[in-house]
């Protein structure tokens, strides 16, 4: 006998609920954290500049992206460096730098710009999880960098631009209306100042906390390429 729909959906709810009802299981205390394999050794801006070179051969490996890794980090996690990119949907650090769960802790703002929240992340990564890496990455035709060429927005956006408008030449005055139109030489030094005033603004928030590194980095859209310090 065919059961109704109605019944069908029932039943399934009614395991949803048990499922959720049930106790999750505890942590041990003071374990070690555990790393999916393989795991991430040595200089953290070795390990991102292999993983984009990966992603742009093309040869990604999609580390660490299963269901295993994940119930493997359940209790903890010890990303290896903090990302603070742009909220852009074509900029998802973990595809760009072909790393997976444990290995990231992503901050994304548009703008990629440091405000009071993402400065509060970035200490929590820092202060908690041990990460001595932070790198703060802009990336090609962004927008919020575009908008901020012209006249302040309202509220909310504001904050955002206000952050942004120190890279901005002053003595420059495109069209904005009924879209920006910004030289593309302009709007990439922009793009890149811009980047270099958050990763001061990071370094001050995190008053030199002992070997933490903050870096700049810039994605390319049109190569997939990240550019990265040397050392």
């Amino acid at each position: 006998m065919l059961k109704s729909p109605a019944i069908v959906l029932f039943c399934w709810f009614a395991s949803a609920l048990f499922l959720a009802a049930q106790p999750p299981a505890a942590c041990p205390p003071g374990a070690n954290c555990p790393a999916c394999d393989p795991p991430v050794t040595g200089n953290p801006l070795d390990a991102l500049r292999a993983g984009n070179l990966r992603f742009t051969k093309p040869d990604p490996q999609h580390m660490h992206q299963s269901v295993s890794c994940g119930v493997k980090l359940a209790c903890c996690q010890q990303p290896f460096a903090v990302i603070l990119s742009c909220s852009d949907s074509r900029v998802p650090p973990e595809v760009v730098f072909d790393r997976g769960m444990g290995d990231l802790f992503v901050v994304r703002e548009a703008g990629n710009v440091a405000t009071t929240g993402v400065l509060g992340s970035i200490e929590y990564a820092v202060d908690h999880l041990k990460a001595k890496l932070v790198v703060v990455m802009g990336h090609r035709r962004c927008g919020a960098v575009e908008a901020a060429f012209c006249p302040e927005p309202k509220p909310n956006l504001d904050i955002i631009w206000k952050l942004i408008r120190p890279a901005v030449p002053l003595d420059y005055h495109p069209k904005c209306e009924p879209h920006p139109e910004i030289d593309p030489l302009r709007w990439d030094q922009a793009v890149r100042k811009n980047v270099v005033n958050m990763v001061e603004i990071v370094e001050k928030d995190l008053g030199g906390r002992a070997g933490v590194r903050v870096v700049p980095a810039y994605y390319n859209l049109d190569t997939g390429a990240v550019e990265l310090p040397n050392k």
